[in-house]
C-alpha cells in the first residue's frame, strides 16, 4: 500500500496495527473542545456553515495522547449562516492530526473529492475551524455541484 494514497480509515487501521498501545474510541464533546449542544457553526470569513450531528468523530489516542481524530459520515454543509436548513452536505473520511495548539494537518475526501490540507486554525476552536476549511475547500475547488442533497430517512 502506497502510504500517499491511504484511505483515513485505511491510516486508522494502520496506526493501531503498527502501534499497538493505541485504542480508537468515539471521541466526546470535550476531547475536540466543541459544545456538547451545539452542532452547528459557521464562518464568516469563509461565508460557510457546517453541521456536524450525523457525524461520527473517533479519536486515536494511547491512553494518555490524542494521536489522530478520524472524521465520518454526513456533514451538512451550506454557503452562507444556513445552520437551521440544511439542504446539503458531503461524506466525510477525513483524518486530522492536531499538530500543535493552532496547525493541523487535515487529510481525506468529502464526498469522494481528495482534500488535503495543512493549516492554522483559532486555537480554542481548532477542531470546528478545521472541519469548516475543509467544507470550504470543497466548496472553492469543486463548487456546490458537488454536494450531495439531504435525503429524508
Amino acid at each position: 500500500m502506497d502510504g500517499e494514497n491511504l484511505t483515513p480509515s485505511e491510516i486508522v487501521v494502520k496506526l493501531i496495527k503498527d502501534n499497538p498501545d493505541l485504542k480508537l474510541e468515539e471521541a466526546q464533546p470535550g476531547d475536540i473542545g466543541i459544545d456538547p449542544i451545539a452542532d452547528g457553526y459557521f464562518s464568516p470569513d469563509l461565508d460557510v456553515s457546517i453541521n456536524i450531528k450525523k457525524v461520527k468523530i473517533f479519536k486515536v489516542h494511547n491512553g494518555e495522547d490524542v494521536k489522530a481524530f478520524w472524521i465520518n459520515g454526513f456533514m451538512l454543509i451550506s454557503r452562507g449562516m444556513v445552520i437551521r436548513n440544511h439542504k446539503t452536505g458531503a461524506i466525510a473520511d477525513l483524518i486530522l492530526i492536531k499538530l500543535s495548539k493552532d496547525r493541523v494537518l487535515l487529510k481525506g475526501a468529502l464526498n469522494g473529492k481528495p482534500i488535503m490540507a495543512y493549516f492554522q486554525v483559532e486555537p480554542s476552536e481548532w477542531f470546528i475551524d478545521a472541519l469548516i476549511h475543509a467544507a470550504g475547500i470543497l466548496l472553492k475547488d469543486y463548487g456546490e455541484r458537488s454536494l450531495t442533497p439531504v435525503r429524508d430517512g
